[in-house]
């Protein structure tokens, strides 16, 4: 029997995230470009994005992604 192994899914934030730990800290932005390549690459092998909202903004970043023709609507 063969098993092979891949994602089904990956956690997308929509937005910057500000994280600060214990030897680190972190402020990452991340702009519609990235956003729309994580996007096709789903698409490309078959992964389903789990999209991270945390504000107003990380709607605005979804509802591009979608009107731009870049991500499936959320079902």
């Amino acid at each position: 029997m063969s098993f092979r192994q891949k994602a089904d899914m990956i956690s997308v934030i929509l937005n910057h995230h500000d994280e600060a730990f214990v030897k680190a800290d972190f402020n990452v932005l991340h702009p519609k470009d990235e956003l729309i390549e994580y996007a096709r690459l789903c698409h490309k092998y078959g992964v389903k994005p789990e999209f991270e909202v945390w504000h107003a903004g990380s709607i605005w970043n979804l509802n591009y992604l979608i009107g731009n023709n870049c991500s499936p609507h959320p079902s």
